[in-house]
C-alpha cells in the first residue's frame, strides 16, 4: 500500500476512493484525504483500548464467579479517564474474618510482574513477620531468620523465615502444616506471607486465568487457618 512521508495513505488512495464514490470533485478528494487518516487513527486507538482491556475484563468475569461461590462482593473501580478498565477485586467476610482477593504489580517497564493474592485480616498480629515459600528467594538484605518447625516432611517441602521463630512455629499448628503439605502435593507453588495485620497467599500471574483463580480461591481456608494460628498465639 503506498504511503506518504507521514506513513498515512497517499493521495493516490484518496483519489481512488473518491473516484469509486463517483466523483473527482477536488473538495471531496480533499475531505477524504482528511477523514480517512483520522478514521484509521480512531480505529487503531479503539482496537488498542479493546485489546488492553481484555485481560481486565476476563479478570472481572473470573472474580465474579469466585465472589458468587464464596458469597463475597465483587468490587469494580470505574474506568480510568472513562476508557481504561481497572482491575476488579473481591472483598467480604469468610469464617468471621475480613478477606480480599486482589492483583498487584512489582517492578516497572519490562520488569513489571503481576501477582494475585488471597488476603485475610489479622486482628492482633503484633509485629510478627512470616515468610513461607516453596521456592525461596535469596535475599542477603533480609533480616528474617531461617526457621525449622521440627517436622522433617514439612521443612523439606517449605522454606520458612520469620522475625520471631518461636511465634512462627506456634502459628503453624500441625493442622495448618497438614493442609499446607496437602496443597503442595496438589501442585500449589505460591508463597505465604504474614505481615502486621495481613496474611496472604500469593501467586505469580493474574486472575485472568480461570485455573489460577480457582487455585488461589482454594487456598483461602488455609490462609484463614494460618491467621487463626497467629491470633491464638498472640493471645497466649
Amino acid at each position: 500500500m503506498p504511503v506518504g512521508a507521514t506513513g498515512l495513505p497517499s493521495a493516490a488512495i484518496c483519489d481512488a476512493l473518491a473516484f469509486r464514490m463517483g466523483s473527482t470533485d477536488p473538495t471531496l478528494v480533499h475531505l477524504v484525504s482528511i477523514l480517512l487518516p483520522a478514521a484509521i487513527f480512531v480505529l487503531a486507538v479503539g482496537l488498542a483500548v479493546f485489546a488492553a482491556g481484555q485481560p481486565v475484563r476476563q479478570t472481572a468475569q473470573n472474580l465474579a464467579v469466585l465472589a458468587r461461590h464464596l458469597r463475597l462482593k465483587l468490587v469494580e473501580p470505574p474506568p480510568k479517564w472513562g476508557l481504561w478498565a481497572q482491575r476488579a477485586s473481591v472483598e467480604g467476610e469468610f469464617r468471621g474474618k475480613a478477606v480480599r482477593f486482589y492483583t498487584f504489580t512489582t517492578g516497572t517497564g519490562k520488569n513489571r510482574r503481576y501477582w494475585c493474592a488471597a488476603s485475610v485480616h489479622v486482628a492482633n498480629a503484633s509485629g510478627l513477620i512470616l515468610d513461607l515459600r516453596v521456592n525461596p528467594v535469596a535475599d542477603a538484605s533480609s533480616s528474617l531468620l531461617e526457621v525449622a518447625t521440627g517436622e522433617t516432611t514439612f521443612d523439606d517441602a517449605f522454606a520458612l523465615r520469620s522475625n520471631a521463630p518461636a511465634d512462627a512455629v506456634a502459628a503453624l499448628s500441625p493442622e495448618v502444616r497438614r493442609d499446607l503439605l496437602a496443597a503442595r502435593q496438589r501442585g500449589v507453588g505460591g508463597s505465604f506471607m504474614a505481615y502486621h495485620h495481613e496474611v496472604r497467599y500469593v501467586e505469580s500471574g493474574s486472575f485472568a486465568n480461570a485455573t489460577r483463580t480457582e487455585r488461589v480461591a482454594s487456598m483461602l481456608p488455609v490462609v484463614c487457618a494460618l491467621a487463626d494460628g497467629i491470633e491464638q498465639d498472640r493471645q497466649c
